[in-house]
């Protein structure tokens, strides 16, 4: 189903004909204009004063409800197979015969719908049946026909903006080999339905009076209904979605409900999640129910102090018994709610249940990780939690703010994500969706699906084009990632050099983004520049490398010669030879990020870098053991102390409970990660979730061996800092699980160390003292070693390295 003629005659079928929708939409985006723009505001900045039903009510008349699309069929024989194939912008949820098509909700997944459109396959064999059947429809708006004039520009300047729509086709292949084919085109019926707002920031109104008791069943009278419109829909291309969906994954009750007043109700539910409320209610009709969810409520108004406006949603009864009141088109991000009941007339209604609803991508867990120490592993807790938040078929900055698929936050965080689910074809269509928003010059945008927004002012972000799927490659083995996105990825390179050099420096980038968020700062006091040319860097010695294994050999020879120079122009510009420190554009104290990335990256001429770590080792040891990084640096921070054999202090780096610190967060009630180290904004951001990595790659070992991509052959090193007596991880790879795991016991350690077949382990373990360490498994010595690592200060010892065979080992390693 890869071609449109794949789609035999199936056509975008929606409410109304194109004409109609547009002229009806400017009309009454006017009014929104109209009324807000004197002072300046826009509903989506100026929801903190209207709620769901002042937003439905907003503009005259109001907008469409969600439509409801049917279409009736007769099946004459015994079938072999039926299979459904469905392509509903923004969302749709699937019915059969009266009964819903699996479990996904805001589905399909988020795309630049200009450039290609996901497709989901539904096997419906089991439930259809001779004689008369039914499909269903009910179509929601999503990132595609979104209401609110949100402040990143995609309403005003996104290309794809239109009314929902849909595109289907059914094949039904017959016993005796016939096939008949069922497409979408106008003899499909269609309704207005129940939810009457929505929208992926403003949340949704819905108001039960308005359902259609049945509506997707054989015997249900449609003759009241009118007829579906042909409309031109996406220009996208349809590709099916191969990562699994977003769907409700758990339910989470409330720790505290409390009675404000008659009418209003205070939820906490313990921890932010992502997802909505859900309610079982009693009233009568026309009874409703408003429901307000907050990360960090104002006290008065309940506002979100985290976005500016409400998350929310409203319900209105039909009366007569229980009902259940929950978002279908729009999630949020929170831990509180605020109920507000307000009757028809006569009695309040009745809440019988309030639970929140967890929604994310239904990725599996691949990694489990445990230590001795308490605090890493709530660490790891809260960023699982959190990185979970964000994944609603893109990985997200946050789930309530913004919802946007900020690249340097999916890169950054992509091998903690790559480790503890299975995230591959998650991140694969993120890749396409980075790769979409690249312009004819062959810029890329900073977010991604995206209408081109800030498209060429960051690349250090746009890096997500290069790293992503090389990290693919690595933890994968999936080649094809590279060949499918290198032509792309060497146009990008090619022109950030042109667009984004300083003039008169050919090599250094200019950038609109850094170091984000680290203590006390947002950008980096120091300049962008030399994050954005230290990627750069980076991202040419990737694309040789991709370039190399592509077979592509003139290419490789040009970006390594590129990379070459930009070393050479970075070192020029931002170091001081004199004090053995580099520096940006701007005068500023010392700058650990600065500094251990230009470590990390290779960037440091080998002459100097034991000046420059001594630098950088002093910096965090006069902090009291503190990183002062942000999103870009802390990552190598943590990864140069430790490559340097300054484990014992790259421990007490990722264990300090004072600001600023991962512990610090926790300290005060985080239950998820912080954006910025003292909590100024978003509660409910991945991006520092590179210490997860840390627990995986260091002090559990687990690594990939890069001449070996998929876990081939992989390395096992583990770190054992001091205060640490325990820890491991299990990851399931591509050829199956691994483990490592140690226990330290007096001058031992335990190691269990787990080979899966047809792969070799390559373990590497360091001499924790001076003299000679044995490493034995079953009485019988495998290694010792009293050698010096020449690369290290002369104050850090050997490693020994020896191969491991599939299979369980239990070793012991002690050094006299």
């Amino acid at each position: 189903m890869l071609d449109r003629k794949d789609w035999r005659d199936a056509r975008w079928i929606a409410f109304h004909d194109d004409n109609r929708w547009r002229s009806e939409w400017n009309e009454r985006k006017s009014q929104e204009f109209t009324r807000y723009k004197a002072n300046g505001l826009t509903p989506v900045l100026t929801s903190d004063h209207m709620t769901s039903w002042q937003l439905l009510d907003s503009v005259t008349p109001r907008y469409d409800p969600s439509p409801l699309l049917r279409k009736q069929f007769t099946v004459s024989a015994p079938i072999r197979s039926a299979r459904l194939y469905v392509s509903g912008v923004g969302y749709a949820v699937e019915w059969f015969n009266g009964r819903r098509l699996g479990t996904a909700v805001l589905d399909p997944g988020w795309t630049n719908y200009q450039h290609d459109v996901l497709y989901r396959t539904f096997d419906v064999t089991h439930a259809i049946q001779e004689g008369r059947n039914v499909i269903g429809v009910m179509l929601g708006r999503g990132f595609y026909g979104m209401l609110s004039n949100d402040r990143w520009g995609f309403a005003a300047n996104a290309p794809w903006i239109n009314q929902p729509a849909v595109k289907a086709l059914l094949e039904v292949k017959y016993q005796d080999g016939r096939i008949a084919e069922v497409t979408t085109d106008d003899s499909w019926k269609v309704a207005r339905g129940p939810i009457l707002y929505d929208d992926p920031w403003l949340g949704e109104v819905y108001d039960a009076r308005e359902e259609h008791l049945g509506w997707a069943d054989t015997n249900y009278d449609d003759d009241a209904w009118g007829s579906a419109q042909i409309v031109q829909g996406p220009s996208g291309s349809l590709r099916p979605q191969l990562m699994p969906p977003v769907r409700p994954v758990g339910i989470v009750n409330a720790v505290s409900m409390k009675k404000i007043s008659p009418a209003v109700w205070m939820i906490d539910l313990g921890v932010d999640i992502a997802g909505w409320m859900r309610l079982t209610v009693r009233g009568n009709a026309g009874d409703k129910v408003l429901v307000q969810m907050a990360e960090k409520p104002d006290p008065q108004t309940f506002i979100d102090t985290t976005t500016g406006n409400f998350q929310q949603f409203g319900y209105v009864l039909k009366g007569g018994g229980d009902e259940t009141a929950e978002s279908h088109f729009s999630y949020m991000g929170f831990r509180y709610a605020r109920i507000t009941l307000t009757p028809a007339s006569g009695a309040i209604p009745r809440i019988k249940t309030a639970v929140g609803v967890y929604v994310h991508t239904d990725v599996t867990r691949t990694g489990i990780w445990n230590s001795s120490n308490p605090l890493l592993n709530h660490i790891d807790t809260i960023w699982r939690r959190t990185q979970l938040n964000n994944m609603n078929s893109i990985p997200t900055d946050c789930p309530h703010r913004e919802k946007l698929g900020w690249m340097a936050d999916a890169f950054i965080a992509q091998p903690a994500v790559l480790y503890s689910f299975d995230a591959a074809a998650f991140y694969e269509n993120y890749s396409e969706d980075v790769s979409a928003t690249q312009n004819e010059k062959g810029l890329l945008s900073t977010i991604a699906p995206s209408f081109g927004y800030t498209a060429g002012e960051s690349p250090l972000w746009a890096s997500a084009d290069v790293w992503i799927p090389w990290r693919l490659y690595l933890y994968n083995g999936d080649r094809e990632a590279l060949r499918r996105q290198f032509p792309g990825i060497k146009r990008f390179l090619d022109a950030t050099l042109v667009n984004n050099a300083i003039a008169g420096q050919p090599y250094i980038m200019r950038d609109v983004l850094g170091d984000w968020d680290s203590p006390g700062h947002e950008n980096p006091p120091e300049g962008n520049e030399p994050y954005s040319t230290a990627y750069y860097f980076l991202d040419c010695q990737l694309g040789a490398r991709m370039a190399r294994l592509l077979g592509d050999d003139s290419s490789a020879s040009e970006l390594e010669q590129r990379a070459n120079h930009v070393e050479a122009a970075f070192n020029q510009q931002f170091y001081s030879p004199d004090f053995h420190i580099y520096h940006g554009s701007k005068a500023t104290e010392y700058r650990q990020s600065l500094n251990a990335l230009a470590l990390w990256a290779g960037l440091v001429p080998e002459v100097n870098r034991v000046a420059v770590y001594r630098n950088l080792r002093e910096d965090v040891l006069a902090r009291d053991s503190h990183l002062n990084t942000g999103i870009i640096g802390t990552k190598p921070l943590m990864e140069v102390l430790a490559d340097q054999g300054d484990v014992d202090l790259a421990y007490r780096v990722v264990t300090q409970r004072t600001y600023p610190s991962w512990g610090y967060m926790l300290s005060k009630g985080a239950t998820t990660m912080w954006e910025s180290w003292n909590g100024r904004d978003s509660h409910d951001h991945p991006m520092q979730g590179t210490v997860v990595e840390f627990f995986y790659r260091y002090l559990a070992g687990i690594r990939v061996d890069e001449t070996h991509p998929g876990f081939d052959q992989f390395f096992i090193e583990p770190i054992f800092p001091e205060g640490l007596n325990q820890a491991g991880a299990h990851y399931q790879s591509e050829r199956g699980l691994i483990i490592s795991e140690w226990t330290r016991n007096r001058d031992k350690i335990w190691l269990h160390l787990r080979v899966p077949f047809n792969t070799t382990a390559k373990v590497v373990l360091p001499s924790i003292a001076i003299g000679t360490c044995s490493v034995v498994e079953r009485s019988n010595t495998l290694r010792t070693s009293s050698l010096w690592r020449q690369d290290r200060e002369p104050d850090h010892n050997a490693e020994i390295h020896f191969d491991l065979d599939p299979g369980d080992h239990q070793l012991q390693f002690f050094c006299r």
